[in-house]
């Protein structure tokens, strides 16, 4: 598996924080959840997600190890950015991060991944929706010089019957195209984001399974 491969998700919305200087804020109440018996939940947001038996869950500090990966590649070729990313990744709380094969594994093109991040916008003053969220770090993804492709519009679409934007974008990494769909809500000031990513149609459909067992505010 490539390099890169690993590194998709992780830390593209870093990128939304990478101008701003403000301190993070996350009140008492903030709960980064946990995975039980094969299930994520999230007392603060009220979300539940099924993680199925053979995904390798990411802790804390494995995710913090990829994230620091991502930026390092993308030094490579911009070093400014490198070091606005390493500014602004102590701004977002990764809630959630899983693959669906162990990292380091060669026997696969694209190892299948979701992502779950949270970020305070409460100081974004042209962020109160999540439309308005994915356009921002459409902008910026572009700014950064990352070759994506996005769908034509985001729109919306439900999880557990309430709406999230949604945004479908591509990236060519070595010969192969990536596709990651991306869903953002704004909750109680934070912009909730779920992101998958995969490279064949039965990797999209397994995903969105996952997608479709979430249970969201329902509690």
């Amino acid at each position: 598996m490539k390099y890169h491969n690993l590194l998709l998700g992780i830390t593209i919305l870093v990128l939304l924080t990478a101008c701003k200087n403000d301190p993070p804020k996350f009140p008492d109440t903030f709960d980064l959840g946990e995975v039980q018996n094969s299930t994520y939940h999230n007392n603060y947001f009220d979300l539940t997600i099924p993680v199925p038996d053979s995904f390798q869950v990411q802790s804390q500090e494995e995710t913090n190890q990829l994230m620091n990966l991502g930026i390092d590649a993308i030094g490579e070729t911009n070093a400014q950015l490198k070091k606005q990313l390493v500014a602004a990744a102590v701004k977002n709380a990764y809630l959630l991060t899983a693959f669906k094969y162990p990292i380091g594994t060669d026997t696969v093109d694209f190892n299948p991944s979701i992502v779950v991040v949270a970020e305070n916008v409460t100081q974004l003053l042209n962020v109160k929706r999540g439309e308005q969220y994915l356009a921002a770090t459409q902008k910026l993804l572009k700014k950064a010089g990352m070759e994506y492709v996005f769908s034509d519009e985001i729109i919306q679409k439900n999880i557990d019957k309430t709406p999230f934007a949604f945004m479908e974008g591509y990236l060519d990494v070595g010969g192969m195209t990536i596709t990651q769909h991306y869903y953002t809500r704004i909750d109680k000031g934070f912009a909730l984001n779920i992101i998958i990513s995969f490279l064949t149609k039965e990797d999209e459909r397994e995903m969105n399974q996952i997608i479709d067992g979430i249970s969201y505010g329902n509690q």
